[in-house]
């Protein structure tokens, strides 16, 4: 909403010379709607880091409509003057509404002391951490209760938990022996109530919002404590990973929808532990109600101005069906504010946390039970699209018309720029099978991730061993683009044996080769459109993309199917190694093509199953890194799995990429 252009539209309908009266409907309606505005996403993070110029402009709205209201008051019938000074009073509550919730968010630098109690106590917590389950290889079967030990918190550092004790002098969370407001995962596992026994999806809701607090850090440079412990890996590993990856995926999923709301909605303050939600809810209400009753109130419907005539179109008053319409638009804002506050998942980890702390009011009671399972029951808005971008850089380098290549000559300094962020990428669907691949690198890693040699030595080939030193690269993007590169030329012999021979290999090897070129295809587009969620410095890797793009435009001029294309890109490896004065032998291309060459030499289907478990391990292992903003950022274009992956590390203990040196010695 433009609070500019706000400010021009109420200003002309002071200003104009034809005095219409429902002009005084229409500026309390919109000024509503200014009012209601902050319950919409945000679409970056500069949306919601001026809160002051935004209550600041809100209030200049209110004076520019109640100067209005004063000037139209003489004309408008009584009854519709009271509906409309009657949305004007909603407004201005829901103004000051705002107002709380900014200074809720800003006081103390609320969101700072709470990631600092919560560090404070998982620091604690892992100092004085025992039990089984600290056993990374403990059996969940043969434990009834699989979260004995996990005392991550749910709910109760907001309220009137903390203590200030000498000699520190620090504010702490109570300790859990004395601390009855306190929800952690294991008070939750261990509820015996019907609505948290019965439904796995309930807790691990809960879960969810425990680990999104401490997921939260990261967005504030706080240690994290735990991230040593066996049992932050086991919660991973034979947790959520215990019966495939569906449910791991889920519930990293919903905590993502919690750090979106946390920096995009009001969710995070209109369902604050320590306020309750009625104030909002009953604005919302009493909106509709005042809507509704202004929509079927005589005064509007038989309405007929005074000072001009209305635009009568079939005897239907044009202007009563604008403002009506109006109305309508509002009424169905509001109707939906209410149901998305009230089926939010804020809300039902709020009523969740209230139903294990308050056992003999809610807990043993068919009615409350089944009210709050209905609650419970409805879903709210996802974030996440479940789709992967996927971008081959080279079929972007084969421009296949002579009017773009012309282009690409004479404004390479800018057009290229221009062209390579957003070009030539497109979606694919998130597979189970792709989910499955990445589960299965993830509990085969054995607590050390691998740059792919692991996965590579794990075949048990001898050719495979010459494979490892396309792995030791200086960055991340030139071992991503040397595979991707070799990974399309693959796929493409391949298919064109397809088309040569009946049928294209069994269902496996589909699987394998789908897995192995979508996720492929999915780091090179990181590497293209998305550095800044890679470990290395994305100036770096971003120089180093354009750089190989360029180069592939050079080596591939001419070309206009993906067949010449690798035509061309073999011919120029062998020139390259014939005669290295001329070509670079060393470039990324020519070793993406030497290194597609040792891969032929494998058996087709070894060779899909190969890259699908080198490239899996490899996506794995370029996730950790210290860039949780800009995973934030990229929550409002639809979500990545990078962004996924990066939230599943974090839980799994592997905060930070291995050295070359480790990787060796767990291999």
């Amino acid at each position: 909403m433009s609070y500019p252009l706000a400010a021009y539209t109420i200003g002309l309908m002071q200003s104009t010379p034809m005095h219409h009266e429902l002009f005084l409907v229409w500026s309390c309606f919109f000024l509503f709607v200014l009012a209601s505005s902050d319950t919409i996403t945000a679409y970056s993070l500069a949306d919601v880091k001026s809160p002051g110029i935004i209550l600041l402009n809100r209030g200049l709205q209110v004076i520019y409509v109640t100067v209005l209201l004063q000037y139209y008051s003489n004309v408008l019938s009584a009854k519709l003057k009271l509906f409309v000074f009657g949305v004007w009073l909603v407004s201005l509550g829901k103004i000051a509404l705002s107002a709380l919730s900014y200074r809720q968010a800003l006081q103390s630098d609320g969101l700072q002391r709470d990631n600092q109690l919560i560090a404070d106590y998982m620091i604690n917590q892992t100092e004085s951490s025992h039990g089984g389950a600290e056993d990374p290889n403990t059996n969940t079967n043969t434990n009834p209760d699989p979260m004995v030990g996990y005392m991550y918190i749910v709910r109760g550092e907001e309220t009137d938990n903390t203590v200030t004790e000498a000699p520190d002098y620090i504010k702490k969370i109570k300790k859990e022996d004395h601390n009855d407001k306190l929800v952690t995962v294991e008070r939750v596992w261990q509820c015996k109530g019907w609505l948290l026994k019965s439904s796995d999806r309930r807790r691990d809701l809960c879960l969810s919002f425990a680990l999104f607090k401490l997921l939260r850090r990261r967005c504030g440079n706080f240690p994290l404590a735990e991230s040593g412990l066996p049992k932050t890996r086991n919660l991973v590993l034979n947790r959520l990973l215990e019966q495939g990856s569906t449910r791991a995926f889920q519930v990293i999923e919903v905590e993502l929808g919690f750090l979106y709301d946390l920096f995009y909605t009001r969710y995070p303050f209109v369902c604050h532990a320590v306020t309750t939600t009625l104030p909002h809810l009953a604005m919302c209400a009493i909106m509709v109600t005042v809507g509704v009753l202004t929509l079927l109130s005589p005064a509007l419907r038989h309405y007929h101005p005074t000072h001009h005539r209305s635009i009568m179109l079939y005897d239907i008053n044009l202007d009563v069906v604008l403002t009506m319409a109006i109305i309508v638009l509002v009424i169905v804002l509001e109707a939906y504010q209410f149901v998305a506050v009230l089926f939010s998942d804020w809300q039902k980890v709020k009523v969740l946390c209230r139903y294990v702390l308050w056992p003999s009011s809610l807990q043993n009671n068919p009615f409350i039970e089944v009210l709050l399972g209905v609650l419970c029951y409805c879903g709210s808005g996802k974030y996440w699209t479940r789709k992967m971008r996927q971008y081959s850089i080279i079929r972007h380098a084969i421009l296949g018309h002579p009017v773009k290549d012309w282009l690409s000559g004479v404004t390479r300094g800018w057009l290229d720029n221009l062209m390579f962020n957003s070009g030539k990428t497109r979606s694919a669907k998130l597979s189970g099978d792709l989910q499955n691949a990445l589960a299965s690198a993830l509990k085969k890693s054995g607590g050390v991730l691998s740059d792919g040699c692991a996965s590579l030595k794990g075949h048990k080939f001898e050719q495979m061993l010459s494979l490892g030193k396309a792995c030791k690269h200086a960055t991340c993007a030139h071992t991503i683009l040397i595979w991707h590169i070799a990974t399309y030329i693959c796929d493409v012999k391949t298919r064109a044996r397809a088309s040569r021979a009946a049928g294209g290999g069994g269902d496996q090897q589909r699987r394998h080769r789908e897995i192995a070129m979508s996720l492929s295809r999915y780091c090179a587009y990181l590497v293209s459109s998305a550095p800044d969620l890679l470990p290395d410095h994305q100036y770096t890797t971003q120089t180093i993309a354009e750089a190989v793009l360029l180069d592939l435009r050079r080596c591939l001029h001419g070309c206009t199917s993906n067949e010449a294309a690798v035509l061309k890109l073999q011919d120029t490896a062998k020139l390259a190694i014939r005669t290295p004065s001329t070509s670079a032998p060393d470039s990324i291309h020519v070793l993406g093509v030497r290194l597609a060459e040792d891969l032929m030499k494998i058996g087709e289907a070894k060779r899909w199953e190969v890259l699908a478990d080198f490239w899996a391990e490899l996506m794995l292992f370029v996730t950790p890194a210290d860039n949780a903003m800009a995973h934030v950022e990229h929550l409002t274009m639809g979500g990545e799995l990078i962004t996924h992956l990066w939230a599943l590390l974090t839980h799994a203990g592997f905060v930070q990429r291995p050295s070359h040196a480790t990787q060796s010695q767990s291999v």
